[in-house]
């Protein structure tokens, strides 16, 4: 909420705000279904943080005002159309991030039960001495009431 207020978001600050609160939620119940969180390579959670950190450097070092210059002017993609400013450019694609990272954690809670499965049915002489770690159950329908009850709420 800082870094929208500070980068001059608007309105539109919600749509980030909302959409890290959608990342975490979302990373969370993964991990309550896969009984871990493992994070790859450039995940959303750690490197959202860098960007945090460098969108706040770049403020400190050449004022908020910088965030609301246009970088493609009035009418430059239709007649009317208005003006395209950096900070319209930095929540576009915090959006499209975000929204990523949330579908990769429902993808990642549906393949890992897909595999413990397959490791339970899997001959005995071929299953790793020690269990796999997992989470709860995955009740399909339980998992749709708990996005639609994020989404909705």
């Amino acid at each position: 909420m800082i870094l929208a207020k500070l980068a001059q978001m608007g309105v539109w600050g919600i749509l980030f705000v909302h959409g890290s609160n959608a990342v975490f939620h979302f990373c969370t119940l993964e991990e309550y279904y896969v009984g871990g969180l493992f994070l790859p390579l450039g995940n959303a959670i750690t490197d959202g943080s860098i960007l945090y950190f460098a969108v706040m450097i770049l403020l400190a070092i050449c004022g908020n005002h910088i965030m609301v210059v246009e970088c493609f002017s009035k009418d430059k993609f239709y007649q009317g159309s208005p003006p395209v400013t950096i900070i319209a450019l930095v929540i576009a694609l915090a959006v499209v991030v975000q929204l990523f990272t949330v579908g990769a954690s429902i993808s990642n809670i549906f393949k890992h039960k897909r595999q413990i499965r397959a490791m339970e049915e899997a001959e005995e002489e071929a299953r790793p001495l020690e269990p796999p770690m997992d989470g709860e159950k995955l009740v399909t329908k339980t998992l749709v009431y708990q996005v639609l009850a994020y989404v909705l709420l």
